[in-house]
């Protein structure tokens, strides 16, 4: 008789960031992959300075997801401002695109 237990598989968020990205990269172009790294490194960055990682209770992240999207850094141009509609679009979108690949 065979045992019919499920193994369990833990996935770290590393492992899960590293994933979707190659597959946006088997998609998409090098240079799409690279945006969507640096979006989600400075997303997780920006999250862990809350004491959140981007698995946390979604509630959290809803909360503070448009905030980042709409920040600039420190070392724009233009620390403080507004981002342009364009950027907040596609940030929003690379953080939606990560939450439906989970």
């Amino acid at each position: 008789m065979q045992d019919s237990t499920l193994t369990s598989y833990h996935v770290t968020i590393d492992a899960a960031v590293a994933e979707w990205l190659a597959q946006k990269e088997t998609i998409g172009s090098k240079r799409t992959r690279a945006e969507y790294e640096k979006t989600m490194r400075r997303f997780h960055a920006f999250l862990a300075q809350g004491d959140l990682d981007l698995l946390s209770n979604p509630i959290d992240i809803a909360r503070v997801v448009a905030l980042w999207a709409n920040m600039r850094g420190s070392l724009t141009r233009r620390p403080g401002q507004d981002v342009s509609p364009a950027m907040y679009n596609q940030r929003l979108a690379i953080l939606s695109s990560f939450y439906t690949f989970l």
